[in-house]
């Protein structure tokens, strides 16, 4: 998932990257100013790191949505506003402008209201062993297991996550089950429901995905072949004074363990994910583009403390996978 950051505050709209943006009648180009009656952008910004920043003119209190188009004709809502804090709000996109062509951006007034679905994989794919640097990768690789998700924005207070079912197709072990009150998350500006995990060596099955939420079935067409969206990103750690500073890591085919020449171009981001004895204890902030293959460490880690290494990417569907390397 794409997010916008808000610059006040630890809030967040998720949303796809724009590049050339129009916002109602009012126009600004990139580095300039301007001003327009509520809503409207103030000020477009290329930061150092090539990433967009917004200034916004709202209204307070006013809801407003995010649309998208590639022709100025047809218009995709993708993330919203549910209730303006300030007369004045900075975005800024996670993303880099390198990774979406151009495309038109413009806020209406008005709740924005959306529901996504997508499938997220988990492959454990080999160990570190003794003091090696780099895990030994157990070939061929395929999935431990699944878990199907869904998502909601505009829509606030969201139901718990036993109140949302998930239905899969035949084969998927998923009938009006609730979504997992561990790995689920609400909050204000959007809810993140997750299904229990389904063991599964070739991934979800294909078919329509039923989401019961609010008592409303919504449905769902997937035609993912997880497994040929499967790339071992293989990591390698680099691990001075007994600190973990940072990880590198080469593309390999599941199968052959050969390096890929490229990462493949349904790979959309990639993360770190770093886990210890209680739980997850390091996410690196945003993901990359796939072309960057290194990572370093906004604060070391203690080596000793660390149990395994993920990678994680985002394919061009929004479908999830999680790699695992486990210490020994």
């Amino acid at each position: 998932m794409k997010t916008f950051r808000w610059l006040m505050g630890d809030r967040g709209s998720r949303s796809r990257f724009f590049y050339l943006l129009a916002l109602g009648f009012f126009w600004t180009g990139l580095g300039g100013e301007g001003w327009a009656a509520a809503p409207s952008i103030t000020k477009i910004s290329l930061l150092p790191t090539r990433q967009l920043e917004l200034e916004l003119a709202v209204e307070v209190g006013k809801s407003y949505t995010f649309e998208i188009s590639t022709n100025m004709v047809d218009w995709e809502a993708i993330g919203g506003i549910e209730s303006a804090p300030a007369s004045t709000i900075t975005i800024s996109d996670t993303d880099t402008v390198d990774m979406t062509p151009v495309m038109f951006f413009r806020l209406k007034e008005g709740r924005f209201t959306s529901f996504g679905f997508w499938l997220a994989h988990y492959a454990p794919a080999g160990q570190f062993v003794g003091g090696g640097m780099t895990p030994t990768v157990n070939l061929p690789v395929s999935f431990q297991g699944y878990s199907a998700g869904f998502d909601a924005e505009g829509d606030a207070p969201y139901p718990p996550p036993s109140q949302v079912l998930f239905t899969g197709p035949a084969g998927s072990g998923l009938s009006a089950a609730p979504a997992s009150e561990e790995y689920s998350e609400t909050d204000d500006e959007g809810a993140w429901y997750i299904s229990p995990n389904m063991p599964s060596t070739f991934g979800a099955p294909t078919g329509t995905w039923t989401v019961n939420y609010r008592g409303t079935n919504i449905t769902f067409t997937s035609n993912l072949d997880a497994l040929s969206r499967l790339v071992l990103p293989v990591p390698t750690v680099q691990v001075t004074e007994g600190m973990l500073r940072s990880v590198s890591w080469v593309y390999r085919d599941r199968v052959t363990g050969v390096a890929l020449n490229s990462p493949p171009s349904y790979m959309r981001e990639i993360m770190l994910q770093i886990e210890g004895l209680s739980g997850r204890i390091y996410d690196s902030p945003d993901g990359d583009l796939p072309s960057v293959t290194t990572h370093t460490l906004s604060t070391p880690i203690p080596w000793s403390d660390v149990t395994g290494v993920n990678l994680a990417y985002d394919d061009s569907d929004d479908n999830h996978y999680v790699i695992f390397y486990w210490r020994q």
